[in-house]
C-alpha cells in the first residue's frame, strides 16, 4: 500500500526551502523547472502544488511573512512596557537580519517585475501586516506612528544593504526606538 502524504505539509516544505532559492537567485532567474530541481522534486511535482512561479512566490512570501510576524509577536509579547517591546524588536531584528533583507530584497525585485495594480496591492497588504503588529505589540495608539516605524525599519534595512560598511543597523534601529518612544510620550532614549 502507497505511503499517505500530507498534501499540506508537503506544500509547506516546498514553500519554505523556496525562499533560500529566491533568496539566492533572484526572483527573475527562477523559472519552474530550476525551481523544481533544486527543490529535488519533478516539475510536475511543484504544478500539482502550484500553478506557476508567481503561485509559488506568492504563497512562499505570505507563509514567510506569517511565519515572521507569529516569531516576532510571540517575541513582543513577552515585554511589559513599550519600551521592553522596542528593546525586543531590536533583538529580534539583528538576529533575523539576513533573512529580513533578503525578504525586503525579494518584495522589491518583484515589484519590479510585476509593477501592476494587483501586484503592489499584495505587496502593500503584506506590508500593512507589518505596520499592524507594531501597532499592537508597541502599544501605538494610532496607524500613523505605526506605518512610519514599518517605513523606518524597512528604511534602515535597505540602506545598509546599498552600504553595508558604512551602515550600522543597530545604531539605527536605536534612533527609531528613541523617535518611538518619544512619539509615545515615554522618556526618551539616550543615543550617545
Amino acid at each position: 500500500m502507497p505511503a499517505r502524504v500530507d498534501h499540506d505539509a508537503r506544500r509547506r516544505e516546498l514553500l519554505s526551502r523556496s525562499f533560500e532559492i529566491f533568496a539566492r537567485d533572484g526572483y527573475a532567474a527562477c523559472t519552474m523547472r530550476g525551481l523544481a530541481r533544486s527543490l529535488g522534486v519533478s516539475t510536475g511535482t511543484l504544478y500539482h502544488y502550484f500553478s506557476g512561479k508567481e503561485a509559488v512566490f506568492e504563497a512562499m512570501f505570505r507563509q514567510l511573512n506569517d511565519e515572521i510576524i507569529t516569531t516576532a509577536t510571540a517575541e513582543l509579547v513577552s515585554a511589559d512596557t513599550q519600551t521592553e517591546r522596542l528593546h525586543v524588536l531590536v533583538g529580534f531584528v539583528s538576529r533575523h537580519i539576513e533573512q529580513l533583507q533578503h525578504v525586503v530584497r525579494i518584495a522589491l525585485e518583484y515589484h519590479r517585475h510585476h509593477n501592476d495594480p494587483e501586484s503592489r496591492a499584495w505587496l502593500a497588504g503584506i506590508t500593512r501586516q507589518y505596520t499592524e503588529t507594531f501597532r499592537k505589540h508597541l502599544a501605538l495608539d494610532q496607524a500613523k506612528p505605526a506605518r512610519v516605524t514599518t517605513s523606518l525599519v524597512l528604511g534602515a534595512m535597505v540602506h545598509q544593504l546599498l552600504d553595508p560598511e558604512g551602515v550600522d543597523l543597530l545604531e539605527h534601529i536605536r534612533w527609531i526606538e528613541a523617535m518611538t518612544t518619544a512619539a509615545a510620550g515615554e522618556a526618551a532614549v539616550d543615543l550617545q
